[in-house]
């Protein structure tokens, strides 16, 4: 089949699959079957890949920075407290505690007020950020590597999509059924 593509411009030649791809200036390009599910005409599909480069893009980006994050904390943690080998993870958990007491603070301070609203909210996502900051810190401290964290954050994830949740009637927690365990 020789011809012009629609989407990219480049010549067609030879028979495509659907999911036949080539790269043109360092941007993958699909060509698939017309709806006859003949192959006399090709269309392109380079903005859906495009789509998709950008959203993997956009996702290596966050997982490098998190990883970064991870690596930072890592060092200013075990500078400023002491090493993983010497200082476990309990310490960071009992700290957590006292951060998550704060931010449950912060969450009525901002549901009983319309004032200053911005500033409670803030206040509330930096005692959030704290508790990030000593969830990693006790994950890394257990003995977890970054890579280590994320399969097991992964995993949970698929045990909880899994399971039955009751339906929540208010703010307060909202539990597995646990008739099966």
């Amino acid at each position: 089949m020789n011809g012009k593509c629609d989407g990219c411009g480049c010549d067609l030649e030879g028979d495509f699959s659907p999911s036949s791809t080539h790269e043109v200036d360092g941007q993958e390009w699909c060509h698939g079957k017309v709806e006859d599910d003949s192959y006399k005409t090709h269309g392109c599909y380079g903005r859906e890949m495009n789509r998709r480069h950008e959203i993997n893009r956009q996702a290596k980006i966050t997982a490098d920075r998190y990883h970064n994050f991870w690596l930072q904390q890592s060092r200013w943690s075990q500078e400023t407290f002491g090493s993983d080998e010497v200082r476990k993870s309990k310490g960071p958990l009992l700290h957590l505690e006292k951060e998550v007491k704060e931010a449950l603070e912060a969450c009525t301070a901002l549901g009983m007020s319309d004032l200053h609203h911005d500033q409670l909210l803030r206040n509330l996502q930096m005692e959030l950020v704290d508790c990030f900051f000593l969830v990693t810190d006790a994950a890394r401290r257990s003995g977890l590597t970054y890579e280590g964290f994320m399969d097991l954050v992964f995993k949970k994830l698929k045990i909880n999509k899994a399971r039955k949740w009751g339906k929540p009637t208010s703010d307060q927690p909202v539990e597995h059924d646990r008739s099966g365990e």
